[in-house]
């Protein structure tokens, strides 16, 4: 039998710093990345980040989210809270965006200068 990846399936990685994890989702498509989190009620306990990526918006969305602008070597450079129906300030050294439900980062310990690394899984 074989195996087949679900339509609305996202690649799945961690995010570590130091001993804290961060399960995340990534985007595999144009239009999964243009949705995020839209349509979502609630989004607990993980994050999905966009690669590529220096500014969001949240328009459409149902609640407020902890935004995280990391540089091409995974460092915070900037975190923000952002209510539903705003557009961000484009960060120009930002190469990825890490999105989470409003109060997720204090939870996780997230904040301006975490270094971050990348564990993908397969």
């Amino acid at each position: 039998m074989r195996h087949r990846r679900r339509k609305n399936s996202y690649d799945e990685a961690t995010l570590w710093a130091g001993r804290v994890s961060v399960p995340v989702e990534i985007p595999n498509s144009a239009l999964k990345r243009w949705r995020g989190l839209i349509g979502k009620d609630s989004y607990a306990d993980r994050g999905m980040l966009f690669s590529n990526a220096n500014a969001i918006h949240t328009i459409f969305m149902k609640f407020p989210i902890d935004v995280a602008f990391l540089d091409k070597h995974l460092v915070v450079l900037d975190v923000v809270r952002m209510p539903p129906w705003r557009l961000g300030v484009p960060r120009l050294r930002a190469h990825y965006v890490l999105e989470a439900e409003a109060g997720m980062f204090k939870q996780w310990g997230l904040h301006r200068h975490t270094q971050f690394t990348l564990s993908t899984t397969k």
